[in-house]
């Protein structure tokens, strides 16, 4: 970020605000404290550290948008799901505020197994976009979420959207295995499998579980 220049910045900032106010900027870019006054967020590949340099360096107010996916791209197989669950859901727990991925045409011919890399793919966003708008919308969380409990290095985001709760999970990369226990029944519907009280996670595990019933919002 450095390298950053900050006169073509003033100068796309410029531009936008003359032609199009209402839109919003995240150049691809790593976090560099001069781009602060003239952008929106930064899309970048997104780990821990770099999504707390975002905050540290251009304003907590502004967007991190993570980005993945350019080892599919001219690559004979396609990622793992354990691989895109992770980046769908890691970075929204370390803070990330979007996920991004790069690009289409290996979804449509750039990859080996182009087909297989989609079907992957979209059943991640599918389960993503299910949740989205409650962790957007910050409703009043049941009282039993202050009793959710993780283990090991286990990360989790409880949200809802007034009729299902939702909870986001997963270990670091290079976390230590936990447990997340709960004082209701969930189930998984993405990631880590299982349904029940305890979700264990292993490095690199992440998982998107729901509550459901009225009875169990209380």
């Amino acid at each position: 970020g450095d390298d950053t220049n900050e006169p073509i910045s003033d100068t796309v900032r410029g531009i936008l605000e003359r032609e199009d106010p209402a839109r919003q900027w995240y150049p691809y870019d790593p976090p560099a404290k001069m781009l602060g006054k003239y952008i929106d967020g930064v899309m970048f590949i997104g780990s821990e550290n770099t999504i707390l340099l975002n905050k540290l360096r251009i304003g907590a107010d502004k967007a991190f948008i993570h980005c993945f996916g350019h080892i599919d791209d001219l690559a004979p197989k396609a990622s793992s799901e354990k691989y895109i669950a992770y980046n769908l859901i890691m970075p929204v727990l370390f803070g990330a505020r979007g996920v991004s991925y790069w690009w289409y045409p290996a979804l449509k011919n750039r990859n080996g197994e182009a087909r297989l890399l989609s079907e992957r793919l979209f059943k991640g966003t599918r389960a993503l976009a299910q949740c989205a708008p409650a962790i957007v919308e910050e409703h009043p969380l049941p009282a039993w979420c202050s009793e959710i409990r993780g283990t090991g290095d286990v990360r989790y985001l409880p949200a809802t959207d007034g009729k299902t709760v939702w909870i986001l999970a997963g270990v670091p990369e290079s976390g230590k295995s936990g447990e997340l226990v709960l004082p209701v029944d969930a189930e998984s519907i993405y990631g880590v499998k299982g349904a029940g009280k305890m979700f264990k996670f292993a490095a690199g595990d992440t998982a998107i579980l729901c509550v459901k019933t009225v009875e169990d919002m209380k």
